[in-house]
């Protein structure tokens, strides 16, 4: 109790230090990271803020009617059955949703089996919606993503940068009024532009043969503003009993094309095959990625792409790219386990991602969707051959489409699975969309079908398409050899 007693008189002698008297800790010098990052602008003026706050609110106007397509509908989905027709109500909406995408009442089916009623609604004024403002990718061959930033905020260029991405630039304005400082930029080659609803756009004969088989065969190629004017006619042919024009959409030249790349993911030195590559940006993007190392193989789907495709690597500085037309077939044989990655981008129907134009002839019959389905499973049979085996390292492939139809997607995967039990679905990466269906209408998927992802525009604000990635599984005795 006395020594207790002792300290407490001892502590209250001792006097109580003083903040001032202590030893200020001097900072720390800064990281190589610090001095990398971009230094804080200043406070704007009231005039700048005024300024910014039109600027923005004249962005807000032009959002307003997207911002109610952001939530997606959380009612049951509307599994329609045709055949019964006793609900007068279920005829009503397959008739609207007939008339709203312009296709027929079996696809109209198709699609409120995988949105319902007021998600399919959503859908079509969704992909009817051009996002306002100029979309632009860094080509980082030529610049980097700060430098370009920093020089449209020199040039009181009003731009931001996502945070899904460390190459996209987004400027507040519409693409007829591109600020000068950015047309330099872009003859440069230093960026390019992201043209949002927009694909690539195949111009393919529907022929029917007198004894009822049914083929198609391509005549054509552009964007999907050119293929408005060349697909609306027939041309009659005496050897067939029917010819027609149908177009078929791949390669999304919006903001999505960067999300194909990341979840392609090439790295430096690796061999690289894109099966159907066009005249876009993918492949640029694919191209810088690699930094100009490895082998890019840039299998085209017309012969006028070739020349094409190669002026624009050639001026955006790609050199590690060959760029061929030669058929899947024969890709197959000559390029047989030869890459460590296989992106297939297929042509497909486009149904519930591109906005029905008038001109446009789009799939409407089962019979065409099913041939559609054939070469799309033997793309990726094929991409599946071109696959490396290698025992230090994995070979990946990415298959994607602009369709919500299961036919197109799961179905085709499915394909895959069952051809080569090799196989396995992997995580894509990305968190953007939900995941694939593992079961349809009383059909059944593999398990690992969660794993692809399925990205609808009217609720991510940004081209719909379907993302899946596969790779062999580590139990494949041939994966060790």
């Amino acid at each position: 109790i006395m020594d207790t007693k002792k300290q407490k008189k001892i502590s209250q002698k001792q006097p109580k230090k003083r903040t001032d008297e202590l030893k200020q800790v001097p900072p720390s010098p800064p990281s190589v990271k610090e001095k990398n990052r971009v230094k804080a602008s200043p406070l704007p003026s009231e005039k700048e803020l005024r300024g910014m706050f039109e600027d923005f609110k004249r962005a807000d106007e032009l959002l307003k009617p997207f911002k109610t397509l952001f939530k997606s509908s959380q009612t049951e989905k509307q599994k329609v059955d045709v055949s019964t027709g006793k609900n007068k109500l279920t005829q009503e909406v397959i008739r609207r949703v007939k008339t709203k995408f312009s296709t027929s009442e079996e696809f109209a089916v198709k699609l409120l089996n995988v949105f319902g009623e007021k998600e399919a609604l959503l859908t079509h004024e969704a992909i009817r919606f051009t996002p306002p403002g100029i979309f632009l990718r860094t080509n980082g061959l030529k610049a980097s993503r700060k430098r370009l930033w920093s020089e449209m905020e020199a040039a009181n260029v009003k731009a931001w940068l996502p945070e899904w991405s460390r190459i996209n630039i987004n400027i507040v304005g519409d693409m007829q009024h591109i600020p000068p400082l950015v047309q330099q930029m872009i003859s440069e080659g230093r960026c390019y532009l992201l043209h949002e609803r927009e694909w690539h756009t195949l111009n393919m004969e529907r022929c029917a043969i007198p004894t009822g088989e049914i083929f198609f065969k391509l005549v054509g190629r552009g964007s999907t503003r050119d293929a408005i004017n060349s697909t609306s006619h027939r041309q009659p042919d005496a050897a067939t009993k029917k010819v027609e024009m149908i177009s078929l959409f791949c390669s999304a030249q919006g903001v999505i094309s960067s999300v194909l790349g990341v979840v392609n993911a090439p790295k430096i030195g690796e061999d690289v095959l894109e099966m159907c590559a066009t005249n876009c940006v993918k492949t640029v993007h694919i191209g810088a990625m690699m930094m100009n190392t490895g082998k890019l193989v840039a299998r085209t789907l017309h012969c006028q792409d070739v020349t094409e495709l190669q002026k624009t690597l050639k001026h955006l500085g790609v050199t590690n790219c060959v760029v061929t037309d030669m058929l899947t077939v024969d890709l197959a044989k000559t390029m047989a386990k030869s890459f460590d990655r296989v992106i297939i981008d297929a042509p497909c129907s486009g149904i519930g991602v591109v906005p029905p134009e008038s001109g446009i002839s789009m799939c409407k019959d089962s019979r065409d969707l099913e041939i559609i389905c054939e070469r799309q499973k033997r793309l990726i049979i094929a991409g599946a051959e071109c696959l490396r085996h290698a025992h230090n390292r994995r070979s990946f492939l990415v298959y994607t489409t602009c369709s919500v139809l299961v036919e197109e997607n799961e179905d085709v995967i499915q394909h895959l699975l069952d051809s080569r039990p090799e196989m396995e679905v992997i995580p894509t990466g990305v968190s953007l969309g939900v995941p694939g269906f593992s079961h349809f209408r009383g059909r059944r998927f593999s398990e690992d079908m969660c794993f692809t992802r399925r990205i609808y525009t009217h609720q991510n604000h940004m081209d719909g398409v379907f993302l899946a990635k596969l790779s062999f599984s580590h139990t494949d005795k041939e994966y060790f050899s």
